[in-house]
């Protein structure tokens, strides 16, 4: 069919397209055209807008696609491939959801980023990146005390909240710890009491030649001289209180414990204490000193520490012997200062023998000086 130029007015009538006419393009809104296809209007174009009734797909099989249907947080009507259409983008209120496989994974709106469920943040290249302008929170959303930071809610779990692995290490240990590790883990941090509270911090190692497993180390500042009890302070301090459970803090039970040394020695046992009064507690050793002169052997050690090029080598060895020095002195020996004490002890039991010797004797020879006087 030829149409002329005087027939391009069509005054609203129907254009037929096809042979079977149910394809045609009609006007007979005022500023509408409407494009019918198989007896059905599939495109509607207005000054306003340009609606389509039927899915949007390119020619690519792989292709994107608009998929017309109510958006839903598991039903994407943008889709990147058209092979799938149960992936691409959904809504609800304001928000965007990624959608994957029929399951909301990811909601983005003006107020969070929200992951769905349980998602692995990974990257193939480079380092992942977080810059938050609030906190980054693990099973939490708030935290009034953290401005930017990170906070993790265990909820009601009680094994590790943090945890540290490496594949160069392989500890060999599992349950043997007090909280389970995995034999990769080397630092955890888990609750002290499942209940209560309180931190639990564990360091894992191979049983191998390393001799330091936890290592702190301070670095900076100006060490203080004070040595009073009111105001002395040091590079590295401890602070430990009891509290009374309404936000107040409470002062240590009286002789208790405040600060403990253990080691496994056949089975988990102290080996050193500080009580709140300040006073020091070491094993007692049953090693007593009565095959040594307790007096000679301070008088060896003050020696050696203030005048070693005088004192002879094996003189020394004595004291290594002992176990008063842990090492020659020009090799930086450390004194024992518990073992010292004990032979402090020990020299005093000695001094205090003499003295008991030499006033049995001083009365025996009063006794006796009378009776030749008499």
């Amino acid at each position: 069919m030829k149409i002329t130029r005087s027939q391009t007015n069509l005054a609203g009538r129907e254009f037929i397209l096809d042979a079977d006419g149910d394809t045609s393009i009609t006007a007979d809104t005022d500023d509408q055209i409407d494009i019918r296809i198989g007896g059905s209007d599939l495109i509607v174009m207005a000054a306003a807008q340009t609606t389509f009734t039927q899915n949007i797909l390119t020619a690519n099989a792989a292709g994107p696609a608009l998929v017309n249907e109510a958006a839903t947080t598991t039903n994407p009507t943008l889709i990147p491939n058209q092979a799938e259409l149960d992936t691409g983008i959904g809504w609800a209120s304001d928000t965007l959801h990624v959608v994957l496989g029929g399951a909301n994974k990811l909601a983005y709106s003006a107020a969070s980023f929200a992951f769905q469920e349980a998602t692995a943040i990974s990257t193939t290249a480079g380092a992942l990146n977080l810059t938050p302008t609030t906190i980054v929170g693990v099973n939490e959303t708030a935290n009034a005390n953290m401005t930017i930071g990170v906070t993790i809610n265990q909820a009601g779990n009680d094994n590790q909240a943090f945890c540290l692995k490496s594949s160069d290490v392989t500890s060999g240990l599992g349950d043997a710890t007090q909280e389970d590790v995995e034999t990769d883990d080397f630092f955890c941090i888990s609750k002290a009491s499942a209940a209560q509270g309180g931190a639990l911090i564990q360091a894992m190692a191979e049983d191998a030649s390393e001799n330091v497993i936890m290592d702190f180390r301070s670095y900076g500042g100006t060490a203080s001289t004070d040595k009073t009890v009111g105001g002395a302070t040091a590079l590295v301090n401890f602070f430990i209180s009891e509290h009374d459970g309404s936000n107040g803090l409470s002062s240590i039970t009286a002789d208790g414990n405040v600060f403990g040394v253990w080691a496994n020695v056949s089975g988990y046992k102290a080996r050193l204490l500080v009580d709140e009064d300040g006073d020091l507690y070491s094993v007692t050793s049953a090693q007593t000193f009565d095959d040594w002169d307790d007096l000679a052997l301070m008088n060896a050690y003050d020696t050696v520490r203030s005048d070693y090029t005088k004192w002879a080598v094996e003189n020394e060895e004595v004291l290594l012997q002992s176990g008063i020095l842990g090492a020659p002195v020009a090799e930086g020996g450390m004194t024992n200062v518990t073992q010292l004490q004990r032979v402090q002890v020990g020299a005093i039991r000695q001094l205090g023998a003499m003295l008991q010797d030499t006033t049995d004797r001083l009365v025996k020879a009063e006794k006796k000086l009378a009776l030749l006087e008499a």
